[in-house]
């Protein structure tokens, strides 16, 4: 019972902190590390400039202030492990431990990157002592965004990665300009404490990655894939495991009087489609991402944009998530891609898209429908100059003319579908 207690009583401070960390003060700074369970002393280091220490396990930071931290004059930060190469800059060479001090009015950029040095110390698998490193995350953090980078681009996927933004720590992916955020590659606590994680690194000659050493590896922590927005994903390219959105709305099509009335939509969908942005993954499952961002380039690309095409002009209703009145899938269903064995790049599975930001599922989700009398005019349209569309899961049919697909075609021929679907319907 006292363990329940004190879990829930440092839920409640760290909401409290996120909410408001407050300001940038001298007594505020050592009350954080006081919740984080940091040590910190106080040294004079002249007549004008004073020394706050902050240490943990692993972790050694020094800020130099002046006059009760109304000016940062530096922030130091030292490793109590062989690894001194740890990657606390932003891009533009920036110290984000100093930027996140300075020129700031509260705390809260801070104690994001406080909390997260907190978390490499607790799940590093060092003994400081004897010197052995199993598995060093500090080192894992600084190398993790280039091997991501290596790994998107061998795979010929147009995204960036950035690390440490806005004064911050973290991984981020962006699309190929680097100007629209797709999403963030975490470190999380795994909800169970026992579950390993093994060290991945990716090996460029051999296009992959490998466990170098099964000694190389801690506990208790996951990956995380944390998209910007909502994508539909198709239920059976996942397991349970790996989800984190416990209620995920599911998405449906839209009913043929939802449509315009050239438009005549076979649904072929053999999954029902999750509307979904978390997902929770093991490190030896690290070689999904290309296909979570090729999804997320279908979704996008592909499938957001042909619904925006069809749906009628004059809706005037919500399209409903929910099952009555829509097009149901057929029963044919997928076993999942993930489950029971190592994932092949090969396979079919979630994926995600990046481009045209300008209308989301969700933004079709909100649409209004339209009314039953408009509905019953569109029962004098010539049914033989309708356009038959055909949609599935990974692939979409225009009659016998055109065809786009998930696995076959890349995304040149993608848009370029696309572009042929707006010469029909114009």
């Amino acid at each position: 019972m006292s363990d329940a207690f004190v879990e829930l009583l440092d839920e409640m401070i760290e909401r409290l902190l996120n909410y408001k960390p407050g300001s940038r003060t001298l007594p505020n700074v050592i009350k954080l590390c006081q919740t984080l369970g940091l040590e910190s002393f106080v040294d004079q280091v002249d007549s004008t400039k004073s020394r706050l220490s902050i240490a943990s396990n692993i972790v050694v930071i020094d800020i130099d202030y002046e006059n009760e931290m109304e000016t940062i004059l530096d922030v130091k930060l030292v490793l109590a492990s062989n690894f001194d190469k740890f990657n606390y800059f932003n891009e533009k060479g920036e110290n984000i431990l100093l930027t996140s001090l300075s020129d700031v009015q509260d705390l809260k950029a801070f104690h994001h990157n406080l909390n997260f040095l907190v978390f490499l110390d607790s799940f590093s698998n060092i003994d400081i002592e004897s010197g052995h490193t199993s598995l060093d995350l500090f080192k894992y953090y600084t190398d993790l965004p280039k091997m991501l980078q290596d790994y998107i681009s061998d795979q010929h996927l147009p995204f960036t990665v950035k690390m440490n933004e806005n004064s911050t720590f973290g991984v981020s992916i962006y699309d190929a300009q680097g100007q629209t955020k797709i999403m963030t590659v975490d470190l999380e606590k795994a909800p169970n404490s026992d579950r390993s994680f093994y060290e991945y690194v990716y090996d460029s000659k051999l296009k992959d990655w490998l466990n170098e050493s099964s000694d190389a590896s801690t506990q208790g922590i996951n990956l995380v894939f944390k998209f910007e927005e909502l994508v539909a994903f198709p239920e059976t390219w996942l397991t349970t495991e790996i989800q984190m959105n416990e209620t995920p709305k599911k998405f449906e099509l839209p009913q043929q009087s939802h449509l315009k009335h050239t438009v005549k939509l076979q649904n072929e969908l053999t999954s029902d489609l999750l509307l979904m942005d978390s997902f929770r993954i093991s490190n030896e499952d690290i070689a999904l991402l290309p296909d979570f961002l090729k999804w997320y380039n279908w979704h996008k690309i592909v499938l957001q944009e042909v619904l925006k095409l069809i749906i009628h002009d004059n809706v005037t209703s919500s399209i409903s998530t929910s099952n009555s009145g829509s097009v149901q899938p057929k029963p044919r269903r997928k076993s999942s891609v993930l489950s029971n064995r190592r994932p092949s790049m090969t396979d079919s599975m979630m994926l995600r898209d990046s481009g045209i930001p300008e209308f989301t599922l969700k933004e079709i989700l909100d649409q209004p429908v339209i009314s039953d009398t408009e509905d019953d005019d569109q029962m004098d349209v010539d049914k033989e100059k309708q356009i038959p569309i055909v949609l599935n899961e990974e692939y979409i049919y225009i009659g016998k003319a055109q065809t786009c697909s998930y696995n076959d075609n890349d995304e040149q021929a993608w848009k370029a579908f696309i572009d042929y679907l707006k010469s029909k319907l114009i």
